[in-house]
């Protein structure tokens, strides 16, 4: 019986060997490239655990300056609501 869409094929062991070999040439590239993925991705996380700390740090020095900006930012609102009380009493902080 006669299919057309199936063809047999007949297998050189120098072909079979010859592709073996080109595909391990490809294969051994993409493990390099993994490789160097997984050394750039160990980098990456590094500079992630240190920008953490880091971050750590800022809100730490945040936290310290929180009472005094908070003190400063009512002073500012008090003098720029001075003008509702009397209307001499306007304040501007342009010169």
């Amino acid at each position: 019986m006669y299919m057309p869409h199936l063809t047999v094929l007949v297998c050189n062991p120098c072909n079979i060997l010859s592709s073996l070999s080109s595909c391990l040439g490809v294969v051994c590239r993409i493990i390099a490239q993994l490789e160097n993925l997984k050394k750039e991705a160990a980098e990456v996380q590094h500079k992630v655990d240190e920008t953490d700390v880091v971050m750590a740090e800022v809100d730490t020095v945040s936290r310290q300056y929180l009472p005094l900006s908070t003190t400063f930012s009512s002073i500012y609102f008090t003098l720029e609501s001075l003008n509702q009380v009397n209307i001499l009493l306007y304040y501007s902080n342009y010169p």
